[in-house]
């Protein structure tokens, strides 16, 4: 891990998770540093969504109930405590021995009770297919060499 921004960004992502006490959340046990090399230590959790996706997609109609059920208690217990997650996708739901889904990696959480957040602002991190459009900047407009009122409708010209 380089020294400064990251190494910041590394301690408020830890210290923002082990904030959160919640089932549907990662536990952080400790983090600090040593050596010049920051550390964290989580629960232990080894199969991920993306993984169980792969093996069977799609989920039974109830296993994707749960599964919302519980990262929507996780995202409601972080918004509560002014976390907002900003990478959630398959892979960052986790699931513990118990089948019980957890939320992990907060590297690119806004911390939005205190106004800041875990990434500098204009810096984009996480995951591009997954990031929420007000996260990713528009680009520049072009006109469509067809306009039809359909076309309009879609792109704005």
């Amino acid at each position: 891990m380089a020294v400064g921004a990251d190494t910041a960004r590394f301690d408020g992502e830890a210290r923002a998770i082990a904030s959160l006490s919640h089932p549907n959340v990662t536990r952080v046990y400790d983090f600090g540093s040593t050596g010049g090399r920051a550390f964290m230590v989580l629960e232990y959790l080894e199969d991920t969504l993306e993984e169980r996706l792969r093996r069977q997609a799609p989920l039974e109609d109830e296993s994707t109930r749960r599964i919302a059920t519980e990262i929507s208690a996780g995202l409601g217990h972080e918004h509560t405590h002014g976390v907002v997650h900003g990478d959630l996708k398959p892979a960052n739901v986790l699931f513990d021995g118990e089948g019980r889904a957890k939320l992990a990696d907060f590297g690119v959480a806004r911390l939005s009770a205190g106004g800041g957040t875990l990434t500098d602002p204009g810096t984009l991190i996480g995951t591009s297919a997954y990031s929420h459009p007000s996260r990713v900047p528009a680009p520049p407009r072009r006109r469509r060499a067809t306009s039809t009122p359909s076309a309009s409708c879609f792109t704005g010209c």
